[in-house]
């Protein structure tokens, strides 16, 4: 996946790389970094299991991640 394709999966889903980072348990920096070194492949099958899931179930999942942490 390259890093355009991972923002337009973010923007479509109203995520922000630092939600991303705090759902990922991962540095905000470390996910800047990914632009140059590419996606990690653990980063790419968050993104197809989250775009699985129904709107209102992908909508739950990401406030309960971000209301916790």
């Amino acid at each position: 996946m390259e890093y355009i394709e991972f923002r337009k999966i973010l923007k479509k889903n109203r995520i922000s790389l630092k939600d991303i980072s705090t759902i990922l348990n991962i540095s905000y920096s470390g996910v800047l970094k990914w632009k140059n070194i590419g996606i990690p492949q653990y980063a790419i099958e968050f993104l197809k299991i989250l775009e699985r899931l129904s709107a209102e179930e992908r909508e739950l999942y990401l406030r309960e991640k971000l209301i916790l942490n």
